[in-house]
């Protein structure tokens, strides 16, 4: 067992000389050492930004909106289980048919509110609005889901025609196909409007 005093004296004995470079050596030795750690931490740090500039480009592409592609006659038709309370702030409804449509809704925007028609898309089940004219009425759904037909009101030529009863104020038909989401409207023939 090593006492204090074993210890001091393994202590006080002069060990073997270590060689010391002369200074300019040691200088030296230490510069390079520095430039070595320099050249470590522009490495690290040039790794590090191609590694996040590559998550920037991978994360923009991925970004991107798919492509939109026209709507498929064989699709799959989407009949919901339930149809919810459609909200005034839903969207465009994208091109597609479409399974019911609701008239009575007030669609929302920032300067106010105006009368509008929305729909539920045939494809995705989706809720959205259909652009029609602000002042169009009785709307039909084709049993396809393509087209919608309303009346338009308007000016006639002549004095409208009347079956029974004062003269309707409508005085056209339009119809609106939602697969190539455009609106087709048409006027009737004779300048008398259209028959109530």
């Amino acid at each position: 067992m090593d006492t204090l005093e074993d210890r001091l004296r393994t202590l006080g004995t002069p060990g073997p000389a270590v060689a010391v470079p002369p200074g300019e050596e040691l200088w030296q030795r230490g510069r390079r050492w520095s430039r070595r750690r320099r050249l470590g931490s522009a490495a690290t740090v040039l790794c590090v930004l191609a590694m996040v500039a590559g998550l920037g480009v991978w994360s923009w592409d991925r970004s991107r909106p798919a492509e939109v592609l026209p709507a498929d006659d064989q699709a799959e038709v989407f009949l919901p289980q339930q149809i919810h309370r459609m909200s005034g702030w839903l969207d465009e409804l994208p091109p597609g048919r479409v399974v019911a449509v609701n008239a009575g809704i007030e669609r929302q925007g920032i300067f106010g509110s105006r009368p509008g028609v929305a729909a539920i898309s045939a494809t995705t089940g989706a809720y959205g609005f259909i652009d029609v004219p602000e002042h169009s009425t009785g709307y039909a759904l084709s049993p396809d889901g393509r087209r919608l037909a309303y009346w338009v009101p308007g000016e006639t030529r002549k004095e409208p025609r009347r079956l029974d009863g004062p003269p309707s104020e409508a005085s056209r038909c339009a119809s609106w196909r939602q697969a190539a989401s455009s609106s087709c409207r048409s006027s009737p023939t004779t300048g008398c409007g259209a028959a109530t």
